[in-house]
């Protein structure tokens, strides 16, 4: 062991032994003055640290959607709806209001041309059999 070697005591500045600091002070605690500041949250484009409240991801209208009506666009809202929850814990609140609102859109879309299908086929199975039995 170095002979002139003495443990670091409490409030003393670390140096790593080429006479850089590098920011890092030994007071009981960190303290990292050359980056990441950690302040309790994460860092948001809304400055103090408070996200506003998460937008609904809908996505039980596009599991609904995917289950009842149209499988395609229901695929669609799925995905977008999963996007939801990642984009704004990552703190891009704008993005994923987008994504819940493409998922909501693409849901929506999905029912009422699910709908529409289903009422046309089932208007021409009641016309075929109509049809048939006037035979």
């Amino acid at each position: 062991m170095d002979q002139n070697y003495q443990p670091q005591q409490p409030n003393q500045q670390y140096n790593n032994g080429y006479g850089n600091n590098n920011g890092y002070q030994n007071n009981g605690g960190f303290q990292n003055n050359g980056g990441f500041q950690n302040n309790g949250g994460f860092q948001n484009g809304f400055g103090n640290g408070n996200m506003p409240p998460k937008p609904d991801n809908n996505m039980v209208l596009a599991i609904l959607v995917t289950l009842c009506c149209c499988l395609p666009l229901g695929i669609v809202g799925i995905v977008k709806a999963s996007q939801v929850n990642s984009l704004y814990m990552a703190g891009q609140y704008q993005a994923a209001v987008a994504s819940a609102a493409d998922a909501k859109k693409w849901s929506m879309i999905g029912l009422i041309s699910g709908l529409v299908i289903n009422v046309i086929s089932f208007i021409f199975y009641f016309m075929a059999g109509m049809c048939s039995a006037m035979m």
